[in-house]
């Protein structure tokens, strides 16, 4: 069954050449250390997220680790996964609405050019509504405040 996992959940497959990834890892490890922070990458088509990050993702809500791929080889290499888009609006929504420990990063950009672009945490998710309330199942749940 494991062997089988990526094509059983889609996984995109993040694809970056010698450069990419060098360019990539350098701007990686320019990332202040934040264990709240979990950062998502916009591939365009689907998301990244890297280092501790993908395999807290992977355990939580892959419940494996054989979606994790690496980015790099020996010391350099970085823990990966590759998350569809309705994954990346399920995670988010999961880590804003549900728990209270994490802030969400999204960050923009290629090579070695990423920028913030939102950044949001429980209470604070101002940046991440249009993510968070696409669904439209979400728009029509009734609310019930007392």
């Amino acid at each position: 069954m494991e062997g089988n996992f990526e094509e059983q959940n889609n996984l995109p497959e993040l694809k970056l050449d010698a450069k990419q990834a060098q360019g990539f890892l350098s701007f990686f490890k320019t990332l202040p250390t934040d264990s709240r922070a979990v950062r998502f990458f916009d591939r365009k088509d689907y998301y990244t997220a890297h280092g501790e990050n993908s395999v807290f993702i992977a355990k939580t809500y892959y419940h494996t680790t054989t979606a994790l791929r690496q980015i790099g080889s020996g010391t350099n290499a970085l823990s990966s996964v590759s998350i569809s888009k309705n994954m990346f609006e399920t995670i988010a929504r999961d880590l804003l609405l549900e728990r209270n420990d994490h802030t969400v990063e999204l960050y923009e950009g290629s090579g070695s050019n990423w920028k913030l672009v939102k950044t949001a945490s429980p209470g604070n998710i101002g940046s991440f509504e249009d993510v968070l309330f696409s669904n439209n199942e979400m728009q029509d749940t009734p609310v019930v405040v007392s």
